[in-house]
């Protein structure tokens, strides 16, 4: 109550539509001029019970979303790391899925964009985020959710840039939980994926054939995500992405890019089953086979022979089969 009587003191009228979180930020110091843990710990968690209060009604149902969720991923900045706790973990959880539930599944709300927000600095908050995820979240399941905001498809391309870059440091190490398969739409890559020059691309290509998802966890979701964006691609508006990885893909990446099914929800869904379920999921669709063999012609002589023989007989066995998905 006090830091909201500070910040309506300090604020001219009318009050600012984010007023009521101004608690998530301003905290009172003792006579040393330090923040005393335990009572920033309760003002966090009291803060974030007023929100979930508010969050449906005004002014809080009035607040662009965007502010909302920098206004929450500042709570994983602050010290003594009180997202940690249970308690304001699940509250964290239960405010993410409040602000995010009037997603439409086939458009994202410009206003839900982390891109859009002007009144705060999001790739600085991002980076302080990212570094804290890295060094001390162990893999926090809450906080893993909030750090994939960036990478929404609809984001601003330096923004996910941005994320991916800090993310795929540790993609290698650390196994990435999905979205819940409710959400996972805003993160997929358009039909016909991207043209060739689009940075976002280039990134997932380089991290997956030479980089450290060629070594992640298949059940990551960093890995599934580069996965389903760079066959979209490859299979749609960029086929010499698909010759290149012919030549220099780790196979377990060229079998996984060709036989990917187009949507995210159902590579995630694969690729969260066990070994031995997904393998028996994974087969080539015979749509593909035209764009694949037209891309096995343009492979020059130094690509492995063996490698190529292995995916004609894929072929021969999808045209044999018919799978399609």
């Amino acid at each position: 109550l006090s830091s909201l009587r500070v910040a309506s003191e300090c604020t001219p009228l009318p009050l600012p539509t984010d007023w009521l979180t101004a608690p998530t930020r301003h905290f009172g110091i003792d006579q040393h001029g330090a923040i005393g843990e335990a009572s920033l710990l309760q003002q966090v968690l009291a803060s974030l019970q007023l929100l979930l209060l508010f969050v449906r009604r005004p002014p809080l149902s009035t607040l662009a979303p965007s502010r909302l969720l920098c206004r929450c991923l500042h709570i994983y900045t602050l010290p003594a790391a009180p997202w940690a706790e249970p308690a304001v973990s699940n509250s964290l959880r239960e405010l993410l899925e409040h602000i995010l539930q009037d997603e439409t599944p086939a458009l994202l709300p410009r206003s839900g964009l982390l891109g859009s927000e002007r009144a705060v600095d999001v790739s600085v908050l991002l980076e302080s985020v990212l570094s804290i995820y890295s060094a001390e979240s162990y893999g926090d399941a809450t906080m893993t959710q909030w750090i994939l905001l960036p990478l929404r498809t609809a984001e601003p391309e330096l923004l996910r840039l941005n994320a991916w870059t800090a993310l795929d440091e540790f993609s290698h190490k650390k196994l990435v939980s999905p979205p819940p398969p409710h959400r996972l739409r805003a993160w997929s890559a358009p039909p016909a994926g991207v043209p060739e020059g689009d940075r976002m691309l280039e990134a997932y290509e380089r991290s997956l054939c030479a980089g450290n998802l060629a070594a992640a966890c298949r059940r990551s979701f960093l890995y599934q995500i580069a996965i389903h964006h760079v066959a979209a691609a490859a299979f749609g508006v960029a086929p010499p992405l698909l010759t290149r990885l012919l030549a220099s893909a780790p196979w377990h990446v060229l079998v996984d890019v060709i036989c990917a099914p187009p949507s995210l929800e159902s590579v995630v869904k694969i690729y969260g089953d066990s070994e031995e379920q997904r393998d028996a999921q994974l087969s080539l669709p015979v749509h593909r086979v035209a764009a694949l063999s037209a891309a096995l012609s343009s492979c020059d002589a130094e690509t492995a022979e063996s490698r190529l023989e292995h995916l004609r007989g894929m072929m021969r066995a999808a045209e044999a089969e018919g799978v399609e998905v």
